[in-house]
Formats: C-alpha cells, sequence, structure tokens
C-alpha cells in the first residue's frame, strides 16, 4: 500500500477520469463525496479531496456512511471542513 503524499497523487489522478466523464474542465463538481471510510485510506483520500477542491474542480466536498469515530479521525488533519456527511 502506497502512503505519503504519493498515495494523495495517486488517488488525485485515479479520480481525474470519472470527473473528467461527468463535466468538462470548464465546470466544477458540485459535491464530490467519499462514499465509504477505507481503512488505513481515509486521511490520504481526504486530502486527495481538498486538492481536488483547491484546485476548483469542485465546489465542496464531504464524506457518505463516516461513523462518529471516522470523522474524529479526521478533525485533526482537515484543512477544509467538510459540507455534508
Amino acid at each position: 500500500m502506497v502512503c505519503g503524499p504519493e498515495a494523495i497523487t495517486a488517488m488525485t489522478r485515479h479520480c481525474a477520469p470519472s470527473m473528467q466523464a461527468i463535466v468538462s474542465s470548464i465546470v466544477p463538481i458540485d459535491l464530490f463525496l467519499l462514499h465509504w471510510p477505507v481503512p488505513h485510506r481515509r486521511r490520504h483520500s481526504r486530502r486527495a479531496l481538498e486538492r481536488i477542491l483547491g484546485e476548483g474542480r469542485c465546489r465542496a466536498i464531504g464524506v457518505s456512511n463516516f461513523m462518529v469515530h471516522h470523522l474524529e479521525g479526521l478533525l485533526g488533519h482537515a484543512k477544509v471542513p467538510r459540507a455534508m456527511n
């Protein structure tokens, strides 16, 4: 398993084809969600979403199917507040 900055870059790159299939490069996605709290990848996945948000490729980020302890584990590392859970 890849960890650290390489994992964030890989996850961001992995999202690119899906994002291109959804919208053109001119229109950002309204809300980009992490659908499931994958063990050992939550923090890197969150950072990848923050990067996508920072690049203007989406308007908001959030999570789905996360429990309280999953969210608490991300609180100290999140740079951007989530828009939805």
